[in-house]
This record gives structure tokens, sequence and C-alpha cells, in this order.
């Protein structure tokens, strides 16, 4: 019975100093400024969740913070529907079914629980479905039918944690499952889970990790294991002491290795750390832990003999709390100064509690387990004013209610006030029964608590006395094996050496032949491959050579074509001819340009693109009148590029250069151009042309413009075999995104 009465205690205990752990958000102020000025998009929608998680992430959060909460997730809920973001739609539900758990709300919070869930089973992230399974979680008492269901959510989102390698949630949820299987006494369980979180945290370098040590002493205690649910509470208590932490969490911990000392009959130790405990839960003003602990320590000042030290510690208590709402609390002072009066035989102070703790005893059921608690109580107060009959009232409920329970300790006493009873009534017939009764009991519990002190004192001698054997016979097997192969090794040694020592000799001879004739072979080779190669380095020379002169050739051709053509616009009044030869021009000197590189570098295969985009933008620049009203930004990584496919991508910058100069900035308009070519995953290229000019017309669709230049952009992204998008809002974007084919130089 005190054992199922002790792990009572500890939930309790869990129950009223748990508390949840928020993340740091910026506050809820500093995200809405930003509101007004997005546009009626994702970002604005991702406002709206930011916002609505700081509220109820803040720590200090009052009423109105939950319900601002709510309403932004309301309103983050509506604009992902008429997005049509499936995605965004799901985190707000589950931001609302967490809002709602928050505020009490059991049934709307299970039903946005179960849309959250629905939505990222369908569509995923799978992280989010694990977060959906814990909100649901907690909308499920901690008891019978409710208590399994949260174990299987627990369950659920380890496994998704565990897949998609989220460490700390992993270590987080089988934390809380650990605490779950304590609840329903699967104590093995509750271990395995409990040091596979620890070992999780340990691995990620988590250092927090106190109430893990705690709870693992807990389970220790509980089955009767002190000196290890000593060594864990003790190591829980130095971490806390080491972060310095003050939080309810340490109370707790405080509290459970309070306990453990207590089943060690050290009340000193017990009292030290209720004491730790009671001043936090007076700091966080817990008025009903605080009284729970505070009989605590009136408890152990009882065991150790010092009622009058009970009696004004628990006055004081008395002062600063003088009327607890709570009914367990008022039980807990009415029965502790019954305890302290009775102790002090001051009978008169005992009857005005004695009456207290029956009139609350009155509002439970009479044969609940919460009596046990409070009939002896009573029936000890009616023993010791004589009044046996009225003792009798609360032995008969008290004697089933340990029947029912088998609670021989407490069958034992029953028996022994049954035995008092009949005696001062006369009854002695009935009253040896009940003290044969009592005598089996007491015995029983003593043979029992003998025979596990025996068996274990057996199981140790006996290991003890194996493991000594043990220890004999491997010291003096290895003590034979030792002198065998010591024997074997002198008569290996010497045969192997004489053998060692023929083979070598026979080894040398053989290899000083065989060196000779390789010697003579080698050489002979290395000739051959020496004139060989001085062949194949005067035709790589010759080639390179006639490689250059290629590219110095087309260049030189394409320069003199542009020469043509300028000579040839110089006798044409069409300004639209004019323009189209200027154009030409420009791409002409795009593909120049490449060859012009290619002729000059040493890599005659690959064009360096940072280099060629810088100057081809200086080209195109200064052949206009542009000045310094469009400024041009560069990114360009250092890629080198194949001139199959510098062309088409130098073409490509020419068109789109070209025409913003021509486009974007009409007038004297002024703005910025930014040109980007970087590397992106799967071995792609992303070649991005964006300026802030005044875009394209909000009903043309560039896909189906017939213009020459946008024509042969799409072209030349078909011919590098890439994808060709483009983003008209403020300015126009283009981006092209293609394979990148990795060039070699010709040998």
């Amino acid at each position: 019975m005190r054992s199922i009465l002790i792990f009572s205690w500890f939930i309790l205990i869990h129950t009223c100093l748990c508390y949840g752990q928020n993340e740091d958000f910026k506050t809820p102020q500093t995200i809405k400024t930003l509101l007004p000025k997005s546009n009626p998009d994702t970002t604005h929608l991702n406002l709206l969740l930011q916002i609505s998680k700081s509220y109820l992430s803040n720590k200090d959060k009052r009423p109105t913070d939950i319900d601002s909460a709510l309403l932004y997730a309301h309103q983050a809920e509506s604009f992902s529907q008429s997005l049509k973001n499936i995605r965004k739609e799901g985190f707000a539900y589950l931001l609302l079914a967490q809002i709602f758990n928050e505020k009490k709300d059991i049934v709307h919070s299970r039903v946005y629980a179960q849309k959250a869930i629905d939505y990222f089973t369908k569509f995923g992230p799978k992280k989010e479905l694990a977060e959906g399974y814990i909100t649901m979680s907690k909308n499920f008492e901690s008891y019978d039918t409710g208590i399994l269901i949260k174990t299987h959510l627990c369950e659920k989102a380890i496994e998704i944690f565990h897949k998609e390698n989220d460490k700390e949630n992993e270590a987080n949820t089988l934390k809380e499952l650990g605490w779950l299987f304590m609840l329903q006494g699967r104590m093995d369980e509750a271990l395995g889970k409990l040091q596979q979180s620890l070992s999780i945290y340990r691995a990620i370098g988590y250092k927090p990790v106190q109430e893990i040590y705690s709870w693992i002493g807990v389970i220790y205690t509980q089955v009767g294991n002190y000196n290890e649910g000593l060594n864990y509470g003790l190591q829980a208590v130095r971490i806390v002491e080491q972060l310095n932490d003050t939080s309810q969490t340490a109370g707790e911990i405080y509290d459970y290795l309070a306990i453990t000392y207590y089943k060690l009959n050290n009340y000193y130790k017990n009292g030290e750390y209720l004491r730790k405990a009671l001043a936090i839960a007076a700091r966080v003003n817990d008025t009903n832990l605080v009284i729970l602990l505070s009989n605590n320590i009136a408890s152990g000042l009882l065991l150790q003999n010092k009622p009058n030290e009970g009696l004004s510690f628990m006055q004081d208590v008395v002062k600063k709390y003088p009327n607890p709402k709570d009914l367990f609390s008022r039980l807990q002072i009415s029965t502790h100064f019954l305890s302290i009066y009775l102790k002090l035989k001051d009978h008169n102070n005992a009857t005005i509690y004695a009456n207290k703790v029956i009139a609350i005893s009155a509002k439970f059921p009479e044969l609940s387990p919460d009596q046990t608690g409070i009939y002896p109580l009573i029936i000890r107060y009616f023993f010791e004013i004589g009044q046996f009959e009225k003792a009798r009232k609360y032995l008969e409920p008290y004697k089933e209610i340990s029947e029912n329970s088998h609670l021989i300790d407490e069958l034992q006493e029953v028996h022994l006030w049954w035995f008092i009873l009949d005696s001062a009534r006369g009854n002695y017939l009935s009253a040896i029964e009940h003290y044969k009764l009592s005598k089996m009991y007491h015995d029983s519990l003593f043979n029992e608590n003998k025979s596990k002190q025996i068996a274990q004192l057996q199981i140790q001698y006996e290991t003890e006395k194996k493991d000594a054997n043990i220890q004999l016979l491997t010291k003096q097997g290895l003590l034979q094996q030792t002198q065998i192969k010591n024997a074997q090794m002198s008569r290996n040694i010497t045969i192997g050496g004489i053998l060692v020592l023929v083979l070598l000799m026979g080894l040398g001879y053989n290899r000083y032949r065989l060196k000779q004739r390789i010697n003579y072979q080698l050489k002979t080779q290395q000739d051959e491959i020496n004139q060989k190669n001085e062949t194949l380095n005067h035709l790589l020379e010759e080639k390179e050579w006639l490689i250059k002169e290629i590219h110095h050739r087309v260049k030189n051709n394409l320069q003199i074509i542009m020469s043509l053509l300028n000579s040839q616009s110089l006798f044409l009044d069409n300004e639209g001819a004019i323009n189209a030869i200027r154009e030409s021009q420009h791409r002409m000197q795009a593909m120049s340009l490449i060859h012009q590189k290619l002729y000059q570098s040493e890599n005659i295969a690959s064009v360096e693109m940072e280099s060629y985009v810088h100057e081809l933008i200086f080209y195109l620049v200064e052949g206009t009148d542009v000045g310094k009203r469009i400024r041009f930004e560069q990114n360009v990584e250092r890629i080198e590029l194949d001139v199959t496919q510098a062309v088409p991508v130098g073409l490509i910058l020419n068109e789109a250069i070209t025409n913003v100069i021509k486009y974007a900035f009409p007038g004297d308009n002024t703005g910025s151009v930014f040109v980007g070519m970087k590397r992106i995953p799967n071995d792609r290229i992303s070649l991005t042309i964006m300026d802030n000019g005044v875009g394209l017309p909000g009903n043309l669709d560039a896909f189906k413009m017939k213009s020459l230049g946008m024509n042969l952009m799409k072209g030349l992204a078909n011919q590098l075999g890439g994808i060709f998008a483009f983003k008209n809002g403020e300015g126009l974007k283009i981006e092209v995104d293609f394979p990148y084919v990795t060039s070699t130089k010709i040998v």
C-alpha cells in the first residue's frame, strides 16, 4: 500500500509541476510592422502564421495573447485557402489545434489536430505530421483509455522523427513516452525509453537532461532498488546545480530525491530536499504544492520524533496560506495537525482537527481508496480518547478496503485494533482470533521481507562465490596456456629460423637474376615511351596552334562581318533596319568575345564565364547612351563552359541585357540590373538576369510574344537542354536552368 501511495505522490507532484517549453520568437509587435508592407502572397501568409505563433509562444502570455494568436491563425487559415496553398493550410490547422489546446477547448483542438494530421499524411512534410500526433495526444487525459491513446500517438511520432533523423524531437518524445509508461506501471518499458532518450541527448550534446535522470531514479525507487534510485536522483540534482536551474522542474527533482531518502529512512536528507522543493513552489506561488510539500516535511519531523518542531512549522504554513480552496490541501493540513496533536497527547486540539478530518472524509465514497489515508487517523483518535464504538464505525470499511486491495501491512494493523476493541468490550474469544490474524499478517509480512532479503543475500553470495571460482579457474587456465604457448613458441622459432634462412638465400639469388632481366626490359620500354611522347607532344602543340588559329580567324571574320554591317547601316534610312543591324552586331560581338577568349586562353576548349560576362556587359553599355542611369551588378561564379554551351549563353545574355537597356528604363528613368550565374544541385547551372524597371505590360504573355529576341532566347534555352522562365512583377526576371556539361582539353 505504501508503494502505491508513494507512486501516487510522484504523479501528483509531476502534474503540479509540469510546464511547457516555448520557442524564442520575435515579438508579435515587431512582426506586425511588416504585415502592411507585404504583398497578398505567401510572404503575407507566413507573417500571419508567425504572428500567431509568437503570441502563443510568449512565456508571459495572458488570455488576450491567446485570443490574438487565435485571430491571426484563423486569418492564416482563410488566406491559405484563398491562395490554395495546401502546405500552409496544414500549418494553420496545426497552429489552431495548439491554440485551442492552450485554451482548454479540447473539442476544437481535436478537430483541428485531426485536420492537420490528414493534410500532412497526404501532402507532408513528415515532421509536421509528427507534431500533429503530439498535439493530438495532449487532448487526452493520462488515465483509462486516454493514456493508451496518448501512448499510441507518441509511438507514431517517434517513428517519424527517427526516419527523418530529427534527433532532438525523437529524444523529447521518447522522454514523454517513458513518463506515460511509468503512469501505467510498465516500469521496464519506461526505463528502456528513458535510457534511449538519454542516449540520444548525450549523442547530440544536449545537456539539460536532469529530468530524465530524476525519472529513472523514480523507477528504481519504485521497484525497490533504492541505491540506483539514489544514484540517479543525485546525478539529476548535480546537473540542476551546475546549470543553476531554479525552475519548477528543479523543484520536482528535489522532491523525487526526497522521496528516495524517505524510503531509505534518512529523514534528515528527506527534509533537506523537501525544503529546497518548497522554496521553488513558494516562489512560483503554487499554493497546493506548497501545502503538499509542507505536510511531507511535517511528516518527516514526526518520524524524527520532533512533534513540537512539526507543529511550529505547520502553524507558519497556515498563517501564510489560511484558507486553501483545494479539498485535498485542506485534508492534508487537517490530517497532519491531527497526527501532531495525537503525538503530543493534546486531545483537545486533536478533537478540533479530528472533526475536520471526519467532515472531509464524508465527502468521499465510504470504500474509496482515498480513505486509506483518512480512516487510520480517525480510528487512532477514537482509540486514544477511549471511544471504541465510534472507532468501530470506521474500522469496518477500512478492513474491507484493505482486504479488497490485499494490503497486508494495513490488515495487520486492522486486526490489532479489533483485538484491542474486543478486549475492551470483554469479547475475549473474538479478540484472540483477531490477535491471531494480526500476528499471521505480521509474520507473513515479516517472512516476505526476510525471504526477499535472504534470497537477495543468497544470490549475492552465490554470485560472488561463483565469480571468485571463475576468476581462479581463469587464472589457472591462462597460466597453463602461457606455459604451453612458450614451449611451442621456442620450438617453432628454431624450426622457423632455419626455414627462413634457407628461403632467404634462395629468394635472394632468384631476385638477383630476375632484377637483371626486368631492368633490361624496362630500359627498352622506357626508350620507346620517350620517343612516342616526343612525337605526341609535337602533334599536340601543332593541334592546339591550329585550333587557336581557327578561333582567331573566326573572331576576325565576325569582326569583318560586323564592320560590313556597320558600313551597310550608313546607307539605310529605315530606323527598324538600322536597329536590326545593330542587334545583329551585338550578337556577333557576343560570339566574337567567346572566340577571342578561346584563342587567348591556355584552355582552348572552354570559356571562363566570370570575365566573359564582365566584358560583354562593358561592351553593351559602352555602345549605348546609358551613362550612369543603369547600374549593373554581377555575381558570376568561376565557371568554365564548353564552347557549345558558352555561345548560347552569351547570346541569351546579349538579348536579355539589350532588351533591358532598350525597354526597362524609358526616358531618363534610373535603375539597376543584376546578372548572376551559379552552380545549383544535380550538376546544373542557373543563369539569372533581373531588373527593377517597368517590366512587361500586365496583360502581355511573354511566351506568346512573336519578337525575335524572345523567340531567340527560348530557342537557345532549348538548345542548352534547359528550362526558360520569367517573372513579371516589379521589373522583369529571366531565369535559365540548364545542365552543366564539363568541358575537356583537346588532346
